[in-house]
């Protein structure tokens, strides 16, 4: 039995909606291809992924592979809203270089040496 449209629509709408309630999603079809692509929009970030037939038929009997689809779109959505942080710079400064060392003064007193 084919896969109809509307069954693969209500199929990775509830798959969705267990990442992200807030995601719109738009599944067309791909005849030529056997497959549906899935477009999804979230926070105006929007990615699509195209899936094949046999993996959605095979995702509606099969926990594994419902699981397996969940973590590909999941990925997709965290890879589409992603902000990357600024980078923070973890250069020293540093004071002046002396002449005898970094630690060690030149000045009169000083005791240098093991005691």
């Amino acid at each position: 039995m084919p896969l109809s449209l509307e069954a693969a629509t209500a199929f990775l709408r509830t798959l969705v909606r267990t990442i992200d309630r807030k995601a719109d999603i738009v599944v067309t079809a791909a005849p030529e291809a056997q497959a549906v692509t899935l477009s999804v929009e979230l926070r105006k970030c929007k990615t699509s992924l195209t899936i094949s037939v046999s993996e959605l038929e095979g995702a509606m009997e099969e926990a594994i592979q419902r699981a397996s689809m969940r973590t590909t779109i999941k990925r997709a959505i965290d890879r589409v809203t992603f902000k990357a942080l600024p980078m923070a710079s973890t250069k020293m400064v540093r004071g002046p270089m002396v002449d005898g060392g970094f630690f060690r003064s030149n000045s009169p007193g000083f005791r240098s040496g093991r005691r």
